[in-house]
């Protein structure tokens, strides 16, 4: 009885020291668990700067969608009259760097963004924005001092989300009181990543398996003379800029009517032709502008007619009884075709030139 007696207060003691204990750590690591206890008289001014940080962090996401998954644009590089294409296209006033393209020297050229190089740019526009373009003015009007230190940024894309820690020491105090705070997290909402994720596998597609340039050659048999045999003793001309002005307007036309599989777009018999084998879960657009920077040119051709010369008109051939016109045309065409990938009011984009060489 008496051993049971010093077992029951030695389970006792345990539990006391175990309630002191959980006492102790949650006050000494209740701001690490929590976040520290900012009075409510100062916490309008904390969540006003928590506002700013999420405001410039989409922005940048906003940004970095339209220009190709790049914030910071390197300095533009011009084309040439070999290959007119710079190191952007100018899609609506923003500069949208090619992931791939003919440099003015006619080498190739990529430029397509890691997740890594996407997450330092996000967060290099937030520490050079964020304090700047955050005003305290209302609270100073209202007794508030306010001591902000310059701000260090960690970006983490996500499928559904982008998570920034600001590393920034907040210091607001009014008469007696004050709040410090310098760590500052926000979550914001989007599907930048699942976009990133798509484009990077349709550009894995083109590079895999060419589909642009197979639909361009598909294209080009199609509207345009290339080789074959006019029953003619006339022979045929055709006007050259009329067949490039025929060739970009085919191309518009049937670049914008390529889609993807996936759950946004199902295929029926009538329109598998321009079905990509790549399943997507977002609306995707190609598309092409024939104002856009666009190389043409026709080995056989001048620079106005086309001629394919009749075959049977010569002395001693009139015994065959018929005429024949053989043509023959060698094209290389280069245009830029910009992808799009939508998911609600998001959108990432970026472009590619494709190169039909020599048919």
């Amino acid at each position: 009885m008496i051993f049971d007696k010093k077992g029951q207060v030695a389970i006792f003691v345990i539990i006391a020291l175990v309630i002191v204990g959980g006492i102790l750590v949650f006050f000494v690591f209740r701001e690490q668990l929590f976040g520290p206890s900012i009075p409510a008289e100062f916490r309008p001014v904390f969540d006003y700067y928590k506002s700013c940080i999420e405001e410039e962090t989409r922005a940048a996401i906003d940004l970095a969608g339209s220009q190709g998954g790049r914030i910071f644009v390197e300095p533009y590089i011009p084309g040439s009259e070999y290959a007119p294409f710079s190191s952007q296209l100018n899609f609506l006033g923003f500069p949208v760097p090619y992931w791939y393209y003919l440099s003015g020297n006619g080498l190739i050229k990529e430029n397509v963004p890691t997740k890594t190089e996407i997450q330092d740019e996000i967060s290099q526009y937030v520490e050079e924005r964020v304090n700047e373009n955050c005003n305290f003015d209302n609270f100073y009007t209202k007794g508030f001092f306010i001591n902000l230190s310059s701000p260090s940024a960690k970006t983490t894309i996500n499928d559904a989300n982008i998570v920034v820690d600001v590393s920034s020491n907040l210091v607001v105090s009014k008469e007696e009181g004050s709040a410090r705070l310098s760590s500052h997290n926000v979550d914001v909402k989007s599907n930048f990543g699942k976009l990133y994720a798509t484009a990077r596998e349709i550009y894995a597609k083109e590079k895999s398996a060419a589909f642009l340039e197979n639909y361009s050659v598909d294209v080009l048999r199609t509207y345009a003379p290339v080789d074959g045999v006019e029953l003619s003793c006339s022979g045929k001309v055709w006007k050259t800029r009329e067949v490039m002005s025929e060739l970009k307007e085919a191309l518009m036309a049937n670049v914008a009517a390529i889609k993807f599989k996936g759950d946004y777009y199902t295929s029926t018999k009538e329109n598998k032709y321009f079905v990509v084998d790549l399943p997507v879960t977002q609306q995707v657009n190609l598309v092409y502008s024939a104002a856009w920077p666009t190389k043409i040119e026709i080995g056989g051709a001048d620079d106005e007619l086309m001629t394919a010369e009749p075959v049977g008109t010569q002395e001693g051939l009139g015994v065959m009884g018929f005429c024949y016109a053989p043509y023959h045309f060698v094209y290389d065409i280069s245009y830029p075709v910009l992808v799009q990938v939508l998911d609600g009011n998001e959108i990432f984009q970026f472009p590619v030139v494709v190169v039909v060489d020599k048919n």
